[in-house]
């Protein structure tokens, strides 16, 4: 008895898959879509066999660590793959995460690609953030 297969995330259904108003869903969904590029990555263009990437002890913290160390990405897509792990484990670890921790980390967020004309609440920065943190990835695995 097993998890299942991992889901890989599509360009096209990721906007419908961040469209929940529930904050720990949010998180938690944008979160799993970064990881699963990250994945894709850690296969693709470092030989990471996928077997090493389901154990346990092969954390995203350490798949992160991995590709930012490697000067292989920018900083701003190092600092929100960062913040996108931490949102999502503030979440997953308590039962009443601290909003002006998450509030800190999404002001911390970075555009990737055009800023919004108009100013958007926290969880519109986050959803686009997490889009434009998958478009890099996929940008990263066409090299």
């Amino acid at each position: 008895m097993g998890l299942g297969p991992k889901w890989h995330p599509k360009k096209e259904l990721i906007d419908k898959k961040l469209e929940t108003d529930n904050e720990r869903d949010l998180f938690i969904i944008g979160q799993t879509i970064i990881e699963r590029k990250v994945d894709e990555i850690m296969v693709e263009k470092f030989h990471i066999p996928e077997e090493a990437l389901n154990d346990p002890r092969f954390s995203m913290n350490l798949e992160i660590l991995i590709l930012t160390e490697s000067d292989w990405i920018e900083k701003p897509l190092k600092t929100n793959l960062k913040k996108i792990n931490q949102i999502r484990n503030l979440y997953a670890h308590r039962v009443d995460p601290d909003t002006n921790t998450v509030e800190q980390h999404i002001e911390g967020l970075e555009y990737l690609e055009s800023t919004p004309e108009k100013e958007l609440d926290k969880f519109g920065k986050y959803r686009i953030c997490v889009k434009q943190t998958f478009d890099e990835l996929e940008k990263l695995l066409e090299k």
